[in-house]
């Protein structure tokens, strides 16, 4: 049977990057798409937006985030991002480089739905995400991120 199809509008995507080429650029994409998106690129302007946005029941449907921040490098990152949004199970999808296998396998432990390593085009992130959100939406939602964590996605 085929997926159902998606589109981002009135999605709520933030965005984690420290790159502000970077940020703008998907911001405008997902944004033009119909999508709102929030953005950061510190930790602890991380921290605040996701504790404004949990006040304000206003819950990510997906949080796409480069793991390399300038001060928050790699696994720590997803920890701040996770001791927020555990309660919520939102799905997380990381865009970085220079993964390996022990950050993969712990990706698990932070909500991490997919991976994909720089530099990606936008279009095939664009349609990564709609496909991951499709997923999500079309699976229980109690257990829908921990099976797609349990088959974690890498794209290339």
């Amino acid at each position: 049977m085929p997926k159902a199809l998606i589109n981002v509008k009135k999605k709520n995507i933030v965005i984690i990057d420290d790159s502000e080429a970077v940020r703008d650029s998907l911001k405008y994409y997902f944004e033009s798409h119909g999508a709102v998106v929030y953005t950061a690129s510190q930790i602890e302007r991380v921290r605040t937006l996701l504790l404004g946005l949990i006040t304000e029941n206003t819950l990510p449907d997906l949080v796409i985030v480069d793991i390399i921040l300038p001060e928050c490098f790699g696994l720590s990152a997803l920890r701040v991002i996770n001791d927020i949004t555990r309660d919520f199970h939102i799905p997380i999808l990381v865009v970085s480089s220079g993964f390996n296998k022990l950050a993969i396998a712990q990706m698990k432990l932070h909500d991490v739905v997919a991976y994909i390593e720089k530099p990606v085009l936008l279009e095939k992130l664009y349609k990564f995400t709609l496909d991951l959100l499709s997923d999500l939406e079309n699976a229980n939602p109690k257990t829908s991120t921990n099976n797609i964590q349990n088959n974690l996605k890498a794209v290339s």
